[in-house]
């Protein structure tokens, strides 16, 4: 009698690209209020190639942010609509939600053309589809972008907030929001940075200065549209420039990571969002009040944007540190923030590493367009044919096709008295090589305190 040992052979095929890695995460949780920011690299070179499951988790990603909907210099109609299915297949594939941007800018048609075409992917994703709308991204520092951007003068800053351009073409754009079937309940909001929670002594709530009278604006889109107004900040503990080097050294930071790289109750980002619930309680009277934060993330490697103490310490922008905040992200419980009610939703930055005003940085879980690994792996590790995937995202029937060409594979090679243990779960076919990042890629509005 010949002894066989027994072979398990467990496959899950999974629809869309994945990037490949040896390192998982134990323990995400409330996946389904975080979801991964859409930079402009991914939807212009490579929509095809959003990840389908959080890298490193293998959990399925059920929202994206969306910077906007395309760029004036991005391509032909062509690329615009390939990019766009591309997007509505993960979309529907994965059951998502999608916070569409458009920017607001000191150049008036540049920003008509950007939110035409907002107007028609909102119209293609449909209102199910969309979580909400954010009109302009981080406009309390648009003044620190003189040097980057010619059309950044003081006139243009003084239009848009003391003039009421700004608060004007939120209005407008809400209307126009309106008249499209199905999207007049849908949130609406406007993104700003935790340099906005910081008043000073000035008796207002939120940031009220020449360049920026953000608690002006906030109070008067809470009067217009009450609930439906979402607050929505971005939170980069890595640009924070409260934090120094160790104290008599050149080169090390142990003290600053322990308080920034984390997720406990006075870590950072926590402790920021407190604040942001605390200052939005105090303006609306009420703790219901929806809370985003639209950006948390960190670089590795060093960020060239990256201008405080820190960029001396190897330590900071090192992988090792990319990987801790990212798993106490997952992990992390957004329910409550100091006893305080959490925020409704958070979004990781970014997909991929891509270019700021020409400037390169390493916010990306991927690397490039083409790079088939995770950022976060283990030195030695390359893409195997196989790698472990456990995902909600299964197809039963390619599941039941894959188990049946194990068996076969299984029974022939008992037959020959040979057993193979094999090991890793799912499957993904080869991709195909992608056109790889250009030398310059702009995120759009996105910008740095």
């Amino acid at each position: 009698m010949i002894f066989i040992a027994s072979c398990v052979l467990a496959v899950q095929a999974v629809a869309g690209f994945n990037c490949y890695s040896d390192v998982k995460f134990e323990g995400s949780t409330s996946l389904e209020t975080k979801g991964l920011a859409l930079d402009d690299t991914t939807l212009r070179y490579c929509s095809s190639r959003i990840p389908y499951l959080w890298p490193n988790s293998w959990k399925k990603v059920t929202s994206l942010r969306l910077f906007r909907a395309w760029g004036a210099d991005w391509g032909n109609d062509a690329s615009r609509e390939q990019a766009w299915r591309r997007l509505q297949e993960f979309v529907e594939a994965n059951d998502a939600k999608v916070l569409v941007g458009t920017q607001i800018t000191c150049k008036e048609e540049d920003d008509h053309q950007d939110w035409e075409w907002a107007k028609q992917l909102l119209t293609r994703l449909t209102p199910s589809s969309v979580m909400g709308l954010a009109i302009g991204n981080e406009l309390e520092l648009l003044h620190t972008k003189t040097a980057a951007d010619r059309s950044v003068t003081g006139g243009c800053i003084t239009r848009l907030w003391k003039g009421g351009d700004f608060l004007s073409r939120f209005k407008s754009r809400v209307e126009e929001l309106n008249s499209l079937p199905g999207f007049s309940d849908l949130p609406v909001t406007s993104v700003f940075t935790g340099a906005a929670l910081y008043s000073g002594d000035s008796g207002h709530t939120f940031l009220e200065s020449d360049n920026a009278q953000v608690d002006t604006f906030l109070k008067k889109v809470h009067e217009a549209y009450g609930d439906r107004f979402a607050y929505t900040f971005n939170f980069y503990p890595y640009f924070d420039g409260n934090m120094a080097l160790d104290p008599g050294t050149d080169d090390s930071c142990s003290r600053a990571l322990n308080q920034s790289a984390c997720w406990g109750t006075s870590c950072n980002v926590p402790s920021s969002i407190a604040t942001a619930r605390r200052k939005v309680t105090e303006l609306t009277n009420s703790d219901q009040s929806l809370l985003w934060i639209g950006e948390t993330g960190w670089s590795h490697p060093k960020s060239d944007t990256l201008h405080t103490p820190l960029e001396h310490c190897p330590d900071w922008s090192s992988l090792e540190t990319l990987r801790d905040f990212y798993e106490g992200f997952l992990q992390w419980d957004p329910s409550t923030v100091a006893g305080l009610r959490g925020p409704d939703h958070s979004f990781w930055f970014t997909i991929r590493d891509s270019i700021q005003f020409g400037i390169k940085e390493g916010f990306g879980l991927i690397e490039k367009c083409d790079s088939t690994l995770c950022k976060i792996k283990s030195s030695n590790f390359t893409a195997p044919e196989m790698v472990p995937q456990d995902t909600d995202a299964t197809s039963s029937w390619w599941l039941w096709a894959f188990i049946g060409i194990g068996a076969l594979v299984a029974l022939t090679l008992l037959v020959g008295g040979v057993c193979i243990r094999i090991r890793g779960g799912g499957v993904q076919a080869r991709m195909p090589r992608y056109r790889p990042d250009p030398p310059e890629v702009m995120r759009g509005s996105r910008q740095h305190p």
